[in-house]
């Protein structure tokens, strides 16, 4: 009830405000070395700095020891003050309380949708960050202390966290806020997290055995997983929530290319230096073989405007030879050199041939051991005498040979023009539109290939027909979005007659805030006459 009390407090005085329209006064200036110190900063000290400002500006009559004491009476302070009181008291005494936890959760799902003029950038991170701590606290206790109740709040807190999101857009794009979500989303559903520590070696997914701690926390850290893959970098855009397609076309990508750009705008002057192609019969790639304008070198580029039934996107692929994070470092030396000649023949030794094991040395000979002749010691025959002289004098001529090539080398320039062995030029000309089609399988070696399935899976645009420029103008020209009419009536209570049910929507004060907040998730409010 208290909990409740304090919810209904900060969204009076945050009413209040918005109906009196009170702006908030900056902090003074001043000399004092704790002037620039806001109340944000003191919140994020510890326990006992705090006690003691908030003693020194209690004890104090003048107000001039706290900074800015002249906010603590906003709305904005007592929303940040709120903020702080329960995620401490959530995370420190009231985490073993599972109903004190359950209504500290819906207190802070009630804070989070109160919109702020003034907000600091820092208490929605500590927010989650606070939620998040609770989370893996209650997921890491014994197996013997979860409960259905336990789980419960569990479930609430990722409730908790998607309230928070969904109200303030801007953790989306914080690094720091989604990497703590996304690694209690993980212990949600897998039961632990691939790298506890800093220290750890991160623990591959296939090699992790589910074990969450429920069906229920697992479903309900899918839930905001789903939820923040719908909302994460996708909406709202700069140019707009109408917006699906990219900005970019052929005219601005060709302006960022290092190449001499047409100046003419026409679309058939933009158009010849890209290569129009048609893949899977749904969509169309205009390629551009053209470095972009950055400071990362003349790397080969390839750019991509693709058009599909969901948009226009535009899309830059580099070949690289090493990572962006080792580009600035080489894998090998300039010129590593090359060994020196060596001529000096290897030491060969020409033992003679043993017929028996050389233990047979150690064994004392008997008689009867001279009644199996000795092999050399027969007499060679006529035709294996002449044989031995033939093979004598081949080996004296291979003996010369080998000597005056020797010589030879010797007394040429080291090393040989013709057999020296030199690194291959740098390859300057890529055709990285070749190079990236047949990485994804569109084009083959083998052009005797059979394609299979529905015709050919990339065929090539013919961009001088006349109208081919008209027809991709008219096909950016088409809406990527479906438009259907739903028709939303508000009916109160003992409500009939339609003069009634129509009269509800003159004002917005005529409705309930709910039933504001359901037409703003289907969409957004647009000028008929102009839509």
């Amino acid at each position: 009830m208290l909990l409740a009390g304090l919810l209904f407090c900060v969204q009076d005085a945050t009413a209040y405000e918005e109906a009196n329209q009170v702006t908030q006064p900056g902090p003074p200036s001043g000399g004092q070395d704790n002037s620039s110190m806001t109340y944000s900063n003191l919140l994020c000290s510890d326990d006992d700095s705090l006690r003691e400002k908030s003693h020194s500006a209690s004890s104090d009559s003048d107000g001039e020891s706290w900074p800015g004491l002249e906010d603590c009476d906003s709305a904005n302070a007592l929303f940040v003050r709120s903020i702080y009181l329960v995620c401490h008291r959530l995370i420190s005494s009231w985490k073993n309380d599972l109903h004190v936890s359950l209504a500290a959760l819906e207190v802070l799902s009630g804070l989070a949708r109160i919109r702020q003029p003034i907000q600091d950038s820092l208490e929605c991170p500590r927010a989650v960050k606070w939620i998040c701590d609770f989370i893996v606290y209650q997921c890491q206790r014994p197996p013997q202390l979860h409960s259905r109740d336990l789980h419960s709040t569990i479930v609430a807190a990722f409730q908790c966290l998607t309230a928070w999101l969904m109200a303030h857009p801007v953790l989306l794009q914080d690094k720091e806020s989604m990497h703590h979500v996304l690694e209690v989303v993980e212990l949600g559903i897998s039961g632990s997290k691939s790298q506890p520590k800093i220290s750890d070696v991160p623990q591959l997914k296939a090699e992790k055995e589910l074990k969450p701690s429920s069906l229920r926390v697992r479903d309900a850290a899918e839930a905001l997983l789903s939820c923040m893959m719908d909302h994460a970098g996708y909406f709202p855009k700069s140019a707009g929530p109408e917006t699906l397609s990219s900005l970019l076309d052929e005219e601005a990508l060709l302006k960022f290319g290092n190449a001499d750009a047409t100046t003419s705008s026409l679309p058939e002057a933009v158009g010849r230096h890209f290569r129009y192609f048609v893949a899977q019969n749904s969509a169309v790639i205009a390629v551009l073989e053209q470095n972009l304008g950055n400071d990362q070198g003349a790397l080969p580029t390839v750019t991509l405007l693709v058009r599909v039934p969901f948009g226009r996107h535009a899309w830059t692929m580099q070949l690289r030879q090493l990572p962006r994070h080792k580009s600035g470092s080489r894998s090998a030396a300039v010129n590593p050199g090359r060994p020196m000649p060596c001529h000096e023949p290897a030491v060969r030794t020409h033992p003679p041939p043993s017929f028996f094991p050389e233990s047979i040395a150690d064994i004392p000979t008997c008689e009867i051991d001279k009644s199996i002749p000795d092999p050399t010691s027969q007499m060679l025959t006529r035709d294996e005498a002449q044989m031995l002289g033939f093979l004598d004098q081949q080996a004296k001529v291979e003996k010369s040979i080998c000597h005056h090539w020797e010589e030879a080398m010797q007394e040429e320039d080291f090393p040989d023009p013709a057999t020296d062995c030199n690194a291959p030029s740098v390859c300057q000309e890529f055709q990285t539109a070749r190079l990236f089609l047949s990485h994804l399988g569109f084009l083959w070696d083998d052009v005797g290939k059979v394609v299979t399935g529905n015709g050919q899976p990339l065929m090539a645009l013919n961009q001088n027909q006349p109208g081919f420029y008209t027809a991709l103008d008219s096909l950016d020209r088409i809406s990527s979005r479906t438009n259907d009419t739903v028709f939303v009536f508000y009916v109160r209570e003992g409500q009939v007659t339609p003069l009634e049910i129509l009269g509800n929507v003159t004002s917005s004060r005529n409705v309930h805030p709910q039933f504001l907040e359901f037409l703003r998730s289907l969409g957004w409010p647009v000028d008929v006459g102009m839509h």
